[in-house]
Parts: structure tokens; sequence; C-alpha cells
């Protein structure tokens, strides 16, 4: 019996805790140049051994440098729910069994301060804090490494996020030939995962 086979060697509950990073495409790309280093916690809970549900925080800090706003710095803080399904490997390689591929989507809450002007060391514009909120999708998939059965796993994931933030069609990066500020954001990283 599959149930019966859960809770015997399936995992509840997982903590895990992680870094990475995470880049803008399109017009995005362009403006966002600098830094993107991660940081990631998550939540998991298992219904079996296929389904489970992730609660994840991702943080990420970026920069630009471009007129009118000159070198400033940007944070990237979401709040992350998926639906993460694991691909079923038992008649593949043990190859396949072991890394654990799944796939995953869901949505969550988006909020990017930019502290425009933070590092031109210009009076006039630094430390004027910008602040855009918005809800978006997200997707992607990953692979878990058994460290230690039932134990400990190694997760790599990799998110696509489509949000888009009201002044996404901003016109005011023009003149350094960025016509606005769309597109996705990709993030990628490893966690430890505690189970039990």
């Amino acid at each position: 019996d599959s149930n019966e086979r859960f809770f015997q060697y399936g995992r509840f509950f997982g903590i895990g805790l992680g870094a990475g990073y995470t880049f803008a495409t399109g017009n995005a790309g362009k403006l966002y140049q600098g830094n993107g280093i991660m940081l990631d916690f998550r939540l998991q809970y298992w219904f079996d051994f296929q389904f489970a549900l992730q609660l994840g925080i991702q943080n990420s800090k970026h920069t630009y440098n471009v007129a009118p706003h000159g070198l400033s710095d940007v944070n990237l803080f979401r709040t992350l729910f998926h639906v993460k399904y694991y691909i079923d490997t038992h008649d593949l390689s043990a190859a396949l069994t072991f890394i654990s591929p799944h796939v995953m989507v869901g949505g969550g809450f988006y909020q990017r301060t930019d502290n425009i002007g933070s590092g031109s060391g210009d009076s006039t514009t630094s430390d004027t804090l910008d602040q855009q909120n918005a809800f978006g999708i997200n997707f992607g998939g990953g692979l878990e490494l058994t460290l230690k059965p039932k134990q400990v796993y190694l997760q790599i994931q990799t998110l696509v996020h489509i949000v888009q933030f009201k002044d996404d069609l901003t016109s005011k990066f023009r003149s350094s030939g960025i016509a606005d500020r769309t597109g996705n954001w990709i993030a990628s990283g490893a966690s430890l995962m505690w189970t039990w």
C-alpha cells in the first residue's frame, strides 16, 4: 500500500537554507547589471512521494548605473508559494532515482526597493527610496540529491518569475538606451534541506 510506504519511508516536513543568483531578462536585464546574489529560505510539506507544498522567501541585491539616477542599489524581496511535483523515477536508471527531478509552479508577493543614487555621492539624489509592490507567478524545476536519507538533501532549482511592477513601463531611462524596465526574473540556486 502506497500510504503505508509513505509513512514508513517518506518525509513530512522540511526546512531549507541556501544561496544563488538572480538576474533579469529583456530591458530589465539591460538596466540591472550588478550583483544578483540571492539568499533563500524555504519550508516544505510533503503530501506523498510525488506532491509537496513549498513556502519560500528569497532576497537578492542588484545595482544599476544609468542616467538620470546614477549608481543605485536595488533590493528584490519575494515571498513565494509553490506546488512541487516529483517525477516518478522508479522505473528509470538508479542515477535518476538518486537525483529526484521535480517541477514546480506557484505565485508570490514581490517587493522591489530602489535606493536611488545611493552610490553616486550626489546629495541631491542619494538616499531616495522608491518601493514597488506586485503579485506575480513563477514556474521552474530542479533536482534533489540525497545526502542522508530522510534527513538531509541538497536541492538545486531554477525559477522563472513573471511579475510586472507599476513603473515597469517608465521611459525615464531612454536617454541611456533602455526603453523601459520590462522583463522577467530568473533565480537559480542550491539549498540544504533538513527533513523529518
